[in-house]
C-alpha cells in the first residue's frame, strides 16, 4: 500500500494507529477515542484537530511531486480511487464539521496545528467562538487558510465550507454540507488521492450511540466533483450513497469498521462505474494489519470490472478484471 502511518477517526477526535501498510477511516465523534489513544506509541507527536494548544513552531507541508504517465498499475490505482472518492469527497466537503470541530466543538478560530494556517468559523452568519456548536437547526461556515488539521497524517485545508445541520441533541446529526473548490492533501489512505479539490454539495448524516459508536453516512449531490490535482483528471458523482460506521470490536480487537456502498455512482472522464457492496475490517494491536471480510464491486455498463475485498487470509485485496480510466 502507499503508506505506512495511518489515522484512524475513532471518537471525536482522530487517533493513529500504526497497522503496517493498513489503514480505516471512520468519521464517528465519540468518547471512545481515549481507549484508542491507548494504543499510540507515539506518544510525543501531536496529532489531528482538537490539539489544546498549537505549538509555535511552523510545519511547512513537504512538496507534492508529479507522478509519472498512467502505466499499467493505474488500473489498480483507479479502482482504490474509487473505493476512496466518496469518503473524500464527504471529508472536503463536510470539512466544517469533519475537521473544524472534535464532539462537535470549535477547536480553534485562530491557528492551525503547530501554529500553521488559520481557520475563520462562522455561525449563523456571524463569528463562531471555540466551543460547543448547539443543538437545533442552524449554518457553520469555515474557511480554511493553509490550515494544517492533522499533525501526524498532514492533512492539510485550503477553502470554504459550509454546513446546514438541524440536530435536537448532537447525537443524530444531519446537514446539507457544501463547497467551492475546496482543496486538501493527506486524506488518502489507499489510494493516489494525496492532493484533491472537492467541488459541490452533498447530504452528511452521523448517528451516535450512547456507546460512543457512531456511523457517517454521505450522499453527493449529483453532477458533485472531485479532482485529482495530480493528474488533472476529475470524478463526477451521479447518485447513490457511501456509509462507514464504527461497530462493537470483538474481544481483544481494537477497532471494528463497517463500509458499505449503495449503488454509487462515479464518472472518471466520462467513464461511468458504479460500486456497490460491503467491507467489514477489524483492526488487533499495533502492527496489526487488519481481518478483512466483504466485497465491494466496481461496474461499469453493468459489467464488473474490479473489485475491493477481505481476501481468504482475511488480506485487504485488489482484482482489476478490465481496463479502466486514469484517475
Amino acid at each position: 500500500m502507499k503508506k505506512t502511518l495511518r489515522r484512524i477517526g475513532l471518537g471525536s477526535g482522530s487517533a493513529t494507529l500504526f497497522f503496517g501498510s493498513s489503514s480505516v477511516h471512520a468519521f464517528g465523534r465519540g468518547p471512545s477515542r481515549h481507549a484508542v489513544l491507548t494504543l499510540i506509541m507515539a506518544a510525543a507527536v501531536v496529532s489531528g484537530c482538537g490539539s489544546e494548544s498549537p505549538s509555535a513552531t511552523t510545519v511547512n507541508q513537504p512538496p507534492v511531486s508529479t507522478p509519472p504517465p498512467a502505466g499499467p498499475g493505474h488500473n489498480t490505482d483507479t479502482a482504490l480511487s474509487l473505493y476512496e472518492s466518496a469518503r473524500v469527497h464527504a471529508s472536503l466537503t463536510a470539512s466544517a464539521l469533519e475537521h473544524a470541530t472534535q464532539y462537535y466543538r470549535v477547536w480553534t478560530t485562530n491557528y492551525c496545528v503547530f501554529g500553521s494556517g488559520s481557520m475563520l468559523a462562522s455561525l449563523d452568519g456571524g463569528p463562531a467562538t471555540a466551543g460547543e456548536l448547539p443543538a437545533g437547526s442552524h449554518t457553520f461556515a469555515v474557511t480554511f487558510s493553509n490550515c494544517l488539521v492533522d499533525g501526524l497524517a498532514g492533512i492539510s485545508l485550503n477553502g470554504s465550507a459550509s454546513a446546514a445541520y438541524t440536530g435536537v441533541d448532537l447525537s443524530d446529526v444531519t446537514a446539507l454540507v457544501s463547497t467551492n473548490f475546496m482543496r486538501g492533501t493527506g486524506l488518502a489512505f489507499r489510494s493516489d488521492l494525496h492532493d484533491v479539490t472537492s467541488d459541490g454539495s452533498g447530504t452528511w448524516r452521523r448517528v451516535t450511540t450512547d456507546a460512543g459508536l457512531s456511523t457517517m453516512t454521505y450522499t453527493a449531490a449529483v453532477g458533485s466533483r472531485l479532482i485529482n490535482n495530480l493528474t488533472g483528471n476529475s470524478a463526477t458523482f451521479g447518485g447513490g450513497s457511501y456509509s462507514s460506521g464504527q461497530t462493537t470490536p470483538p474481544p481483544n480487537a481494537a477497532a471494528s469498521v463497517q463500509q458499505d456502498f449503495a449503488n454509487l455512482v462515479v464518472a472518471i472522464n466520462g467513464t461511468e462505474y458504479t460500486l456497490d457492496g460491503s467491507l467489514h475490517s477489524v483492526y488487533g494491536s499495533v502492527g496489526n494489519q487488519g481481518t478483512h471480510t466483504g466485497e465491494v464491486r466496481i461496474t461499469s455498463n453493468g459489467t464488473l470490472v474490479a473489485r475491493v475485498y477481505g481476501d481468504a487470509n482475511g488480506l485487504f485485496s485488489v482484482e482489476v478484471l478490465s481496463a479502466m480510466t486514469p484517475f
